[in-house]
């Protein structure tokens, strides 16, 4: 069997030869410094593109999730299952070594984004335990032995996939994410106009406030000035005056 497993995009090409492909005991990130990005990394967990697992790290991890139907976020979830599922710390080798040239292609029109992808992700701890390697179902449909490769050609049981109410976290809805998006958007839009209806209620208070202030203070001067009875306060002032 084959004691070390490199993962690797067919669109990226080393472009240093002292960049040693080798499986070490603890999986390794390989294709952090790519050109198109600047050599400079996407973000910190970054783990797609090329990455390198001996046998026993991935099987520790249950390999990948089957479930990632489409374009995105198995290698995100990979990462998860890697780091925070085994444990492993993340390592790359020496950036100056390990740049990469990505080949420009056009996108595969049958490899449309996954609509699930982050709602997949966000319960990547839910179903790492029985979506992937113990699982995977698949039916071998050829196996040519080359001198410096060999190729394996399998078809995936699409129809036998794990249904997505296992998968995602129990107050989840069974929403795309683009669904999602638009929901929280909804949400936000209502918030706000319902902090707006709030301010101008607010400024309304406010302002009515200062109006009855202003009208109390008025009727308080004018009632100092005639005291506690119109007529009482003119008998007195005349009789003053007398």
């Amino acid at each position: 069997g084959f004691d070390c497993f490199f993962f690797h995009d067919v669109d990226l090409v080393a472009e240093n030869d002292e960049n040693i492909y080798e499986c070490l005991e603890i999986p390794r990130h390989y294709s952090g410094y790519i050109d198109i990005f600047n050599y400079t990394l996407l973000y910190d967990t970054i783990f797609g593109g090329i990455t390198a697992f001996s046998a026993e790290a991935f099987e520790k991890i249950n390999g990948y999730s089957n479930e990632y139907w489409g374009w995105g976020g198995e290698d995100d979830d990979l990462e998860r299952r890697t780091m925070d599922g085994a444990k492993y710390n993340l390592t790359r080798p020496a950036p100056e070594k390990s740049h990469y040239k990505m080949i420009k292609h056009d996108h595969e029109a049958s490899n449309q984004v996954n609509p699930y992808r982050k709602k997949l992700l966000k319960a990547w701890k839910k179903h790492a335990d029985f979506d992937g390697l113990n699982n995977l179902n698949y039916e071998l449909i050829e196996r040519n032995n080359d001198v410096f490769f060999k190729n394996i050609t399998v078809d995936l049981k699409y129809s036998e996939r794990i249904p997505l109410e296992q998968l995602l976290d129990e107050d989840e809805p069974i929403l795309t994410d683009q669904e999602s998006q638009d929901l929280d958007n909804y949400y936000l839009i209502m918030r706000s106009i319902i902090i707006f209806i709030n301010l101008i209620l607010i400024f309304y208070l406010i302002k009515n406030m200062k109006f009855f202030k202003k009208f109390h203070m008025k009727n308080k001067k004018k009632s100092e000035l005639n005291g506690p009875s119109g007529e009482a306060r003119r008998i007195s002032l005349t009789r003053n005056i007398c």
